[in-house]
């Protein structure tokens, strides 16, 4: 038993499944979704770090969770972003669009293991890594401190990681308090609504 990763990964999922619910009263389904998918994975971290010794199917259930919030969840987050705030440029609009058509594409080559797991792991990095990314790029060019502090968050969150200690405490709790945070501040973003902006030709 593990209880204080137990404790960060229920935060999260509680942080999660109330973002999952404000985002649904918007009629923001697919970043609804999003964070549905981590509340499970971290719901099921709780119960396997809660338990003294967790059955191999709930372990086996945490894994694929844990990789469908980490490549379906975050990209639906940040598609949805892009393409729900109008105001913004096409450029964003595109990685929307190009995260939108890789989510059926890794997923069926995860599910019929057309690669390695070392490439898996690769895939599912850049996938994640170029969500946030494009999150942190689009709250700079069309500034929204929310989104900032959100994908802020997150980027420190998979630099720390989860293996370790860090002050005293494992860098896995660090991890998931993070996401929570930044769980909080994404849904916010999402809630934050900016002027549109025109470009003209001087």
């Amino acid at each position: 038993m593990q209880t204080s990763t137990a404790v960060s990964d229920a935060v999260l999922a509680v942080v999660s499944y109330a973002a999952a619910i404000s985002l649904l009263r918007l009629s923001r389904v697919l970043p609804a979704i999003g964070f549905l998918l981590q509340a499970v994975a971290a719901s099921l971290g709780a119960l396997k770090f809660g338990m003294q010794t967790p059955s191999a199917n709930i372990i086996t259930y945490h894994g694929h969770a844990t990789w469908l919030a980490s490549v379906v969840g975050i990209s639906l987050i940040a598609g949805d972003y892009h393409l729900g705030n109008h105001y913004q440029s096409r450029h964003f609009s595109y990685i929307a669009i190009l995260l939108f058509c890789a989510i059926p594409v890794v997923t069926l080559a995860k599910i019929f293991k057309f690669w390695s797991n070392k490439v898996d792991i690769y895939v599912t990095d850049a996938i994640g890594f170029t969500s946030i990314l494009s999150i942190f790029l689009s709250s700079i060019v069309h500034p929204n401190s929310c989104c900032l502090f959100g994908s802020l968050m997150y980027v420190v969150a998979g630099l720390i990681g989860t293996q370790g200690t860090l002050c005293g405490y494992k860098k896995v709790d660090w991890f998931h308090y993070l996401l929570a945070f930044g769980n909080v501040s994404l849904v916010l973003a999402f809630k934050y609504k900016a002027e549109p902006i025109y470009f003209k030709n001087k």
